[in-house]
């Protein structure tokens, strides 16, 4: 029997949720893995697996989703640095987080820094985001 998955395409830039949960806040160089800009991916298989598989992920709808695996491009892209070696495939978890709730889930993690000063402009930020593009840390152009 074959697997068939829904290719489902968040709309990114996107947030992981997952990777946001274990994350060392007071890490700055590990802060901005947490946003996704597409689904290309720029590793490998095993990457993949240790770093994003079946994290949860919310789009800048607000709409979650979960990654499921990797469809490998053509081999030559294995010889080259810095190009995508894959598409990641993400399923539809069919749920949504509110910007009010996301917006908590942030505040909570700034709550755990050893340096509170140093948080200070990313929390004042955070609760003047108006949209989930803002939470991400993105300047909406109007």
């Amino acid at each position: 029997m074959t697997e068939r998955t829904a290719m489902t395409t968040p709309n990114f830039p996107c947030f992981d949720l997952t990777f946001w949960d274990s994350l060392d806040i007071d890490n700055s160089l590990e802060i901005d893995a947490v946003i996704l800009t597409d689904e290309q991916f720029y590793a490998s298989n095993e990457h993949f697996n240790k770093y994003l598989f079946d994290h949860i992920i919310v789009d800048s709808d607000g709409k979650k989703y979960k990654a499921i695996k990797v469809l490998p491009y053509a081999g030559w892209r294995k010889l080259i640095p810095f190009i995508a070696k894959a598409k990641v495939v993400y399923e539809s978890l069919e749920t949504s987080i509110g910007l009010e709730e996301f917006r908590s889930i942030i505040l909570k993690k700034l709550d755990t820094a050893q340096n509170q000063e140093e948080q200070q402009e990313l929390r004042t930020e955070t609760m003047k985001a108006k949209n989930y593009l803002e939470l991400f840390g993105f300047e909406v152009q109007k």
